[in-house]
């Protein structure tokens, strides 16, 4: 299994239409901060499951939009937050510890605009940086194999 994890749009969704495009994932995890573009590929791949979360720039949701999920896909248990919430721009101890409360496999997060794919244990922790045009467009590819969890850091 295929995962596409994006975060912070900011209103551009275009790399996010050309990556999926190339990658054709078997599912789409959307970190926050442009949920109006992640509805945009909603719309254009009806077929592509696509879990998301609200951060911090998205205004206009529902009160009761997620901030956080857990997601279990083959059984690998998936936490994911935009990362706002959690301080993730001071340090990484706070969600960490959320995570592996949450006794997950991986955590995702955003919200810092910097990349980040790396093990803690058993843990992998990744923010998938930016897809937008700001600066360095990046994204993070999870392969769920029968040999393991294969995690990359890409550029658009």
């Amino acid at each position: 299994m295929k995962i596409l994890v994006f975060s912070d749009s900011h209103g551009v969704y275009d790399n996010m239409e050309r990556v999926i495009r190339r990658e054709t994932p078997d599912v789409l995890l959307y970190l926050g901060d442009g949920l109006r573009d992640c509805a945009a590929m909603e719309y254009l791949f009806p077929e592509l499951p696509v879990y998301k979360v609200c951060g911090n720039c998205d205004i206009m949701v529902p009160k009761d939009a997620p901030t956080e999920r857990e997601l279990v896909l083959e059984n690998i248990r998936i936490f994911f937050t935009h990362g706002h919430r959690y301080s993730v721009k001071t340090g990484l101890f706070e969600i960490t510890q959320e995570a592996r409360n949450r006794k997950a496999d991986i955590l995702l997060f955003g919200h810092t605009h910097e990349p980040l794919v790396r093990r803690s244990g058993a843990l992998w922790i990744c923010n998938p940086g930016s897809i937008s045009h700001m600066g360095r467009s990046t994204y993070v590819v999870i392969d769920l194999e029968t040999t393991g969890i294969m995690v990359s850091l890409e550029e658009v």
